[in-house]
């Protein structure tokens, strides 16, 4: 029997995918493969950075789903600290820094609805200078907020950071507060179990996204494998 994806995908004999195995997959598969590597290695999984310690990666996924009133399986990590190395084709294989970010993601409608509804909020408020900008960074982002977020709405996905941490946009001060109480618990618990190089020495690790669902998650993680798809063949067309 056929199948649709690359031999380079299933000739794979090992569960981990490496840089390179990851590079001839994006150079010569297609939407696919790139599916399929989302789904397999980009979203579900031990990451590479609690590899030692899955119980700790565990543990951060019940804390933050409790304080946002998820389900632990709609929470998951992707990113660099995930596959053990980075997939920016600019610094493509590098291992991680000891600052890098933990890229966690929500996949919860209920969520979602909830968090968008406070973009809406706080874009009216913006619009109609119920609240203004006032410091340099707001007056540099909040227009381009205000601008971009609906699209990204639109494609099912929206970062907590175009809405300010604010405590009428509820949802939005949730989801600020999780973050911190579980960086606080996890860094309690890494520190006893002696593997505080699981979540890295950046002041605030976490950094999270919010899909609407499952599969929107799983589109925008392929978005990013075609785009890193395109860098790679750009870069060794030149060579």
């Amino acid at each position: 029997m056929k199948s649709e994806l690359h031999p380079a995908l299933l000739q794979l004999r090992v569960p981990t995918l490496s840089e390179s195995d990851l590079r001839s997959i994006l150079r010569c598969g297609g939407l696919r493969d790139r599916e399929a590597v989302a789904n397999l290695w980009l979203s579900e999984g031990i990451p590479s950075a609690f590899s030692e310690c899955p119980g700790l990666y565990e543990h951060v996924r019940l804390d933050l789903a409790d304080r946002l009133g998820v389900t632990p399986a709609s929470i998951s990590m992707t990113g660099s600290r995930r596959m053990g190395y980075s997939m920016n084709p600019k610094q493509w294989g590098h291992p991680p820094r000891v600052d890098s970010d933990l890229d966690l993601f929500v996949a919860d409608e209920g969520f979602f609805k909830e968090l968008v509804g406070d973009f809406e909020s706080w874009k009216a408020d913006f619009l109609e200078e119920r609240i203004s900008a006032k410091t340099v960074n707001q007056q540099k982002w909040w227009p381009m907020n205000a601008e971009e977020g609906p699209h990204d709405v639109a494609r099912g996905f929206l970062s907590p950071l175009r809405i300010p941490e604010l405590p009428r946009y509820r949802a939005r001060s949730r989801l600020g507060k999780g973050i911190r109480d579980t960086t606080r618990s996890t860094r309690v618990l890494a520190k006893t179990l002696r593997m505080e190089g699981a979540i890295g020495y950046a002041p605030f690790p976490f950094r999270v996204r919010v899909y609407k669902t499952w599969h929107y998650a799983l589109a925008g993680l392929t978005r990013s494998l075609t785009v890193a798809a395109g860098a790679l063949r750009r870069t060794e067309g030149k060579k």
